[in-house]
């Protein structure tokens, strides 16, 4: 499954702020002897591919909002 691919779908479904900036595929998910998600043995996100600009605010709006 392509990172790509799951955002392309997901973005033509849910507006834009809610689009996940980055998408792991992982065989299973880790479980803790009790069952629970082992959230620590999950893998790190790559946000390589992702598209989200980041940078300096682009206008008053924007800067006022970044602090």
């Amino acid at each position: 499954v392509e990172q790509a691919v799951v955002r392309a779908r997901l973005a033509g479904r849910l507006p834009e702020y809610m689009v996940p900036s980055a998408v792991v595929v992982v065989e299973a998910l880790p479980v803790m002897p009790s069952g629970k998600l082992d959230r620590k043995a999950l893998p790190a996100p790559d946000y390589s591919g992702s598209s989200v600009a980041s940078g300096a605010p682009r206008d008053a709006r924007q800067e006022i909002l970044a602090g």
